[in-house]
């Protein structure tokens, strides 16, 4: 995607209505969300362009050029979801346990037809949020060599300005109880005062979801209900005291805690960054997306899998390169979703794998 000035007329109306913007209290915002997240749409959609040019060289045309990008395209994304994003969220016990590792190279079929992959209300509902606790103030970029008009100019997306190497040189915010005053007092704030509070929303949509309470969602992943505010034997153990202190203020027994409430309280598991309730939910969930996906890309299935060769490129990528190819840096982290230790140097662009597409050569 090139700059709005290089591009045609209908070109241009088609990203205005990608990354459509409108002004909220005196600031821009991307109506579909922030625009960091309009950044990353715009880079996979890069890199799908970038796959269909490349496939064209090599003799693919018609439907079977598009069905083949898209086909690598997905790959690639459930390649970076299960071997970097998920280990990163739920740590290497959840994943060990729900079955979730990838191999290094090869095939894993784990396909089972009877299998329902279908999202959860729980999922959707309450711990795929976990993320709300993570995401920063707007206003954090604003004041960091941002401005306003920043939100009104759509070429700030797709050309590469400070905007998309913040992924890179910011930490997030920890996932906790602790919600940034942005996200509670001023979310879509129409005029002052009237925004949405995210958190709220939260607890209140898995209330509307009829979920049952937090307790009850411990004992379904095999973890003991608590029975009263303290720390003893059955009492909180996944908690800090000022955890329990907090959630003593707001509700009477422990039975009426929300799922959204308690989860989120929770201590992070070892090497992941939710608690043992939310890591059970979406270690289970991302579990039933890849044991009943026909076409997941580790199956070795004929028709709808890739070969050994094709395979073996695939796993080579990483979202660290697929954002070298389309971002102009020099170097980033090793793993993009874990900011590296202070004083440890970031890893140059061109030291990571390309897509070798010659494994995707027509013959005949």
């Amino acid at each position: 995607m090139l700059p709005m000035g290089m591009r045609s007329k209908r070109e241009n109306r088609d990203l205005e209505s990608l990354v459509q913007v409108r002004l909220v209290n005196n600031l821009w915002y991307s109506i579909e969300g922030e625009q960091r997240f309009s950044i990353f749409h715009v880079i996979f959609l890069r890199e799908n362009d970038k796959l269909v040019r490349d496939l064209k060289h090599l003799g693919w045309s018609g439907d079977s050029l598009y069905k083949e990008a898209r086909k690598i395209m997905s790959a690639i994304y459930q390649h970076i979801v299960y071997t970097e994003y998920v280990p990163a969220i739920i740590g290497y016990e959840a994943i060990l346990r729900f079955g979730l590792k990838s191999t290094r190279d090869g095939h894993n079929t784990m396909y089972n037809p009877k299998i329902d992959a279908t999202t959860s209300n729980v999922f959707a509902t309450a711990a795929i949020r976990f993320a709300h606790s993570n995401l920063d103030t707007f206003e954090n970029d604003i004041f960091q060599g941002f401005s306003p008009e920043t939100f009104q100019n759509y070429s700030n997306i797709v050309t590469n300005t400070p905007s998309s190497y913040t992924f890179f040189t910011r930490f997030q915010t920890k996932t906790d109880r602790f919600i940034t005053d942005f996200i509670r007092n001023k979310v879509w704030e129409s005029e002052p005062k009237n925004s949405v509070d995210t958190m709220s929303f939260d607890i209140q949509r898995g209330r509307d979801h009829g979920l049952p309470s937090y307790n009850r969602w411990r004992e379904y992943c095999g973890l003991r209900p608590i029975l009263h505010f303290g720390k003893g034997i059955m009492g909180f153990g996944d908690h800090t005291l000022g955890a329990i202190k907090a959630l003593s203020s707001v509700y009477r027994h422990p039975e009426d805690i929300d799922l959204m409430s308690g989860a989120m309280a929770e201590r992070p598991v070892s090497g992941g960054i939710v608690g043992p309730t939310f890591a059970c939910l979406l270690g289970q969930q991302f579990a039933l997306f890849k044991t009943g996906d026909r076409f997941f890309y580790e199956n070795d299935f004929y028709q709808t899998g890739f070969t050994k060769g094709q395979l073996r490129e695939i796993k080579k990528q990483s979202l660290s390169s697929v954002m070298c190819r389309h971002v102009n840096v020099p170097a980033v982290p090793q793993n993009a979703f874990i900011s590296p230790k202070a004083g440890e140097p970031l890893v140059p662009c061109m030291t990571f794998p390309k897509l070798d597409l010659r494994e995707w050569v027509l013959h005949g």
